[in-house]
């Protein structure tokens, strides 16, 4: 009795063992992936957010996080059963002219977000060592190449690399807001009960652009490539893929919960401080109000620093790669990942340089946020030919997803582009176009003509890459 009671429990601790082992091979791209959802861009949406309206758009963060996983399940399932990349697949069964119009909108999304988390790490260094920022964003340079020089030991290494940033950044902001505190009625409100509050437009933007990010769908279904999987083996790794993949996401989640918790503590209708400086609190400045409120507390500006410098450089890489994989899916040019990552920062600098130099804090603050807010309105150039490729029977090889979870993506796809062009048109408030547009001035009058001819370009691409059939519909 007592030997079979022990081969039953040394076989089940096998099979144990056996799935936890397949399991971490597989441990890794969710967490690149994932990791930008917490980038510099994120703490400053969050920053405003928890600042300006208090835990009211924090249902924005849960629902961006929720609908990014979605994307994010369907991208691993192109990357496992479809011969191609997302990239890849673009530019076999869409017209040349097309997939380089894609490409260009992705690279633009790309060098945006890199501008973002440059001035990020340049903030960090600052408030770390006293360095003017022009020179921190000349350092994340060099640091970006030196942390990429280890995906030539191994790509393996450069996976643990940004687990192990991503964790800093989390235990960082755990510690602070455990000190801060929360209002728990007020945060579950916030996160349940959706609003818009009357100027949020940009601020909302600026979450889904840092949340949904349009070259994660690139990037995914290229790393799940990365390992070496049997045609037997594909429906457990599409399962250990989403498990690791959903767990650092619901962490990012928390992450930023945390952020616009403590912006709402510290800032939110505190009489402590003048008007002015709540209107602009951001990257910039929240070292320095956070000082004056708790009477010069060092500890807190050190913690918050460490994260975003963590946040700044493990995203910076991420982001490399991203372009890479983006350009030789689209192009097949091959460039090598250091002049790959000097041509990306290249460009990115002399914004990143005059936004932290020039536009002054409350500028830089908006600078940053608008930086956010550009990939959801390139989000659309990349779900909607991931929904398509996953949809086509014979692009699939005879695995495309039932019908039932075509139309819940296709309607899914329609609200939030949709949305997204409400918020970047028509949303009141500061920073939108109609209240840019509104003012009747001979400027508003050409930017009304100017909108009107780059909208409808806009709406003709998507509704292009919508309808166009592939190759194989056609036939």
């Amino acid at each position: 009795m007592s030997t079979t009671s022990s081969m039953e429990s040394t076989t089940w601790y096998s099979k144990l063992s056996t799935k936890l082992l397949s399991f971490f091979r597989f441990v890794g791209p969710g967490w690149l992936v994932s990791v930008a959802l917490m980038d510099p861009g994120n703490y400053e949406a969050s920053l405003q957010a928890g600042s300006a309206y208090g835990y009211k758009i924090l249902w924005a963060v849960w629902w961006s996080v929720v609908v990014t996983i979605i994307y994010q399940v369907a991208s691993i399932y192109l990357g496992l059963y479809c011969e191609e990349d997302l990239a890849t697949a673009c530019r076999q069964h869409y017209p040349k002219w097309a997939a380089i119009l894609l490409w260009l909108s992705m690279e633009v999304t790309i060098i945006t977000t890199d501008m973002v988390e440059v001035t990020g790490f340049a903030i960090a260094i600052q408030i770390l060592f006293g360095w003017p920022l022009y020179g921190g964003v000349l350092l994340s340079c060099i640091t970006t190449l030196l942390l990429l020089a280890f995906r030539f030991v191994g790509f393996r290494s450069l996976e643990i690399l940004v687990v192990l940033l991503s964790l800093l950044m989390t235990v960082s902001f755990f510690v602070e807001w455990a000190e801060a505190g929360t209002d728990t009625a007020s945060f579950f409100e916030g996160w349940f009960v959706p609003r818009i509050p009357p100027g949020s437009a940009l601020v909302v933007l600026a979450i889904v652009g840092t949340d949904v990010v349009p070259q994660n769908l690139f990037l995914q279904s290229r790393l799940v490539k990365t390992r070496d999987v049997k045609l037997e083996e594909r429906k457990g790794a599409f399962i250990s893929n989403i498990i690791e993949t959903v767990i650092p996401m619901l962490l990012a989640f928390v992450l930023n919960g945390a952020i616009i918790s403590l912006a709402t503590v510290d800032f939110y209708d505190n009489s402590k401080l003048p008007p002015s400086l709540l209107s602009s609190v951001g990257l910039t400045n929240v070292c320095t109000l956070i000082k004056q409120l708790y009477n010069n507390k060092k500890a807190g500006c050190i913690l918050w620093a460490i994260s975003l410098l963590a946040s700044g450089q493990s995203t910076a890489m991420t982001a490399t790669y991203t372009g890479q994989i983006v350009m030789e899916g689209f192009i097949r040019l091959h460039m090598p990942i250091f002049l790959r990552s000097l041509l990306t920062r290249c460009i990115s600098l002399i914004p990143a340089i005059v936004v932290v130099s020039v536009a002054g804090q409350r500028g830089a603050n908006t600078a940053i946020l608008i930086g956010a807010a550009i990939p959801s309105g390139t989000l659309a150039f990349a779900v909607i030919p991931l929904v398509k490729l996953i949809s086509c029977r014979h692009i699939m090889k005879q695995k495309q997803i039932p019908r039932w979870c075509q139309v819940f993506l296709i309607v899914l796809s329609s609200v939030l582009i949709g949305l997204n062009i409400y918020l970047i048109v028509a949303a009141p408030g500061k920073h939108t176009l109609r209240h840019l547009l509104s003012t009747g001035s001979a400027w508003s009058i050409v930017g009304i003509v100017l909108v009107a001819i780059i909208g409808s370009c806009y709406i003709a691409f998507i509704l292009f890459i919508t309808l166009h059939p592939f190759k194989e519909e056609a036939e």
